[in-house]
């Protein structure tokens, strides 16, 4: 299969490899240098700050007692 790189730098995949590959419209990818060419893999999930705490103290609770908790009271 032959695809072109259009003016705009852009290249359009097949809905078969989107579809193989477990890519979505607007998910990141890495592009890999190998010696055969250039290897296109989907970015690991990037959490945000929030996301990335949420739940960590357990079950229960709010920012008060979280608060209290930190500052010893």
């Amino acid at each position: 299969m032959d695809l072109r790189i259009s003016e705009h730098r852009e290249i359009t995949i097949p809905q078969e490899f989107l579809d193989r590959s477990g890519l979505r419209p607007n998910d990141e990818v890495d592009i890999t240098p190998t010696e055969r060419g250039l290897l296109i893999s989907k970015s690991p999930v990037k959490r945000d700050a929030i996301e990335s705490v949420y739940g960590c103290w357990g079950s229960g609770g709010n920012t008060d007692d979280y608060m209290n908790e930190v500052r010893g009271r």
